[in-house]
């Protein structure tokens, strides 16, 4: 009887364990990869896009980035650490003979970047490790313990260019590995696209692990982002607004559900 008992009880355990892993796949099968992220203005239509491809590895292998007349196409390339070994980027006009191009190259040691070229000149990166910067020239990028951009300062840091505060929430680029070479051409394309740089921080610094709650430019104003999420727990957009809690802006975002490769 004992025996017969123990059997059923265990038949039942098989089912209820089959039909718990078919209602509830394991949620690391899958993962949610930002496709495109446009930024709209109340009144207006789209005045920003940005568009992103992966390879077979899940990293992002190509950034489109579109403001007005101007189209700003990225190649990335990776080592075999996962880490960006080179992007090449296009800057594209409707006036083609405006066109020109930028080749970003970067090196390692023990997954600390060392250093970059811009078409072809050499400039070197220190790492803190104390306080988890990068300096380069005359900027410093500072990360957070959860490996987000925190801020750019002078090389001082006496003087801030943009600080970012983040929530607990996942951000839209959980599922990347975040790395400075992300920074240092988001800069580049930031400082290039608009007459006041990091005014559009979600185009530019949005590669974080964390949702962001806020950001603040010293010369201009803060904004305060309002995240709306998906019923994955994506978010599919940010609101933004001033002080005074004034609309400025909205950021509709768009995933790629894709395989992880992670063993079990």
């Amino acid at each position: 009887m004992k025996t017969t008992l123990l059997l059923i009880l265990s038949i039942l355990f098989t089912i209820i364990t089959s039909c718990s892993k078919k209602d509830s796949p394991d949620p690391r099968e899958y993962g949610f990869f930002v496709k495109t992220i446009q930024l709209t203005y109340p009144n207006a239509g789209a005045i920003r896009a940005s568009i992103f491809e992966y390879n077979e590895k899940n990293q992002i292998k190509y950034f489109e980035f579109n403001i007005g007349t101007i189209t700003y196409k990225s190649a990335l390339t990776y080592t075999d650490q996962d880490l960006i070994s080179r992007v090449d980027m296009d800057v594209l006009y409707t006036v083609p003979a405006h066109n020109y191009g930028y080749i970003f190259e970067y090196s390692y040691e023990n997954d600390i970047l060392l250093d970059y070229k811009l078409n072809g000149t050499r400039y070197p990166v220190n790492y803190n490790a104390a306080n988890k910067s990068y300096g380069i020239s005359t900027r410093l990028y500072h990360w957070d313990v959860n490996n987000n951009l925190k801020k750019i300062t002078n090389s001082a840091g006496s003087s801030t260019f943009i600080d970012i505060n983040y929530l607990s929430g996942s951000g839209i680029f959980k599922e990347d590995k975040v790395q400075m070479a992300f920074a240092i051409f988001s800069d580049h394309l930031a400082r290039s696209s608009d007459p006041r740089p990091y005014h559009h921080v979600m185009e530019h610094f949005a590669f974080s692990k964390n949702e962001i709650g806020s950001y603040n430019l010293p010369d201009y104003v803060s904004y305060h982002l309002k995240a709306i999420r998906d019923d994955q727990g994506n978010i599919n957009s940010y609101e933004i607004h001033n002080a005074d809690g004034v609309l400025l802006r909205r950021y509709a975002l768009t995933y790629e559900k894709r395989i992880i490769n992670i063993a079990p």
